[in-house]
Formats: structure tokens, C-alpha cells, sequence
């Protein structure tokens, strides 16, 4: 099974405002990040529980993606013996 094609990427949105850019200091992973359009500032942490909901959303999209693959192989596999 190729799990690469299981990645998905999440644009995180601002609680604020919904925009979906951010400004951050790419060589600082706990410096703050701050939303382009309504400037608030956040850390890394508090963006991503902010965004848990939709987090988990495509988390278990990509669960049932990943095990509908996995469930289609099995019974090819049971089919061929």
C-alpha cells in the first residue's frame, strides 16, 4: 500500500477571521504566528487547537481513505487464492 498518496495537507483558518494566511519565522518553530489579515497573533499551539476540529475532520477522512484501500487489497488478495 503507498501511504503517500494518503497525506493531506490542512490549510489551518484564523478563529477570527477565517483567512488561511499566516505570517510566521519559518526558523522559529515557537515564535508566534500572526494572521495577514486581522493581525492576530498566535502560538503554534494555540492555532492548532484552535483548528482541532477541522484536524481531526481530515484525519479521519484520510482513516477511511487508508482503509477502504487497505479492505479492496485484502479481497483481491482473498480472490486470487
Amino acid at each position: 500500500m503507498n501511504l503517500e498518496k494518503h497525506t493531506k495537507t490542512v490549510n489551518l483558518l484564523c478563529p477570527t477571521c477565517g483567512s488561511s494566511t499566516f505570517d510566521y519565522d519559518e526558523s522559529n518553530e515557537n515564535g508566534p504566528v500572526t494572521c495577514d489579515n486581522c493581525k492576530r497573533k498566535f502560538t503554534r499551539e494555540e492555532l492548532m487547537q484552535e483548528n482541532g476540529a477541522l484536524i481531526e475532520e481530515n484525519i479521519d477522512e484520510v482513516k477511511e481513505e487508508a482503509l477502504a484501500e487497505i479492505k479492496n487489497n485484502l479481497e483481491k488478495q482473498l480472490k486470487m487464492h
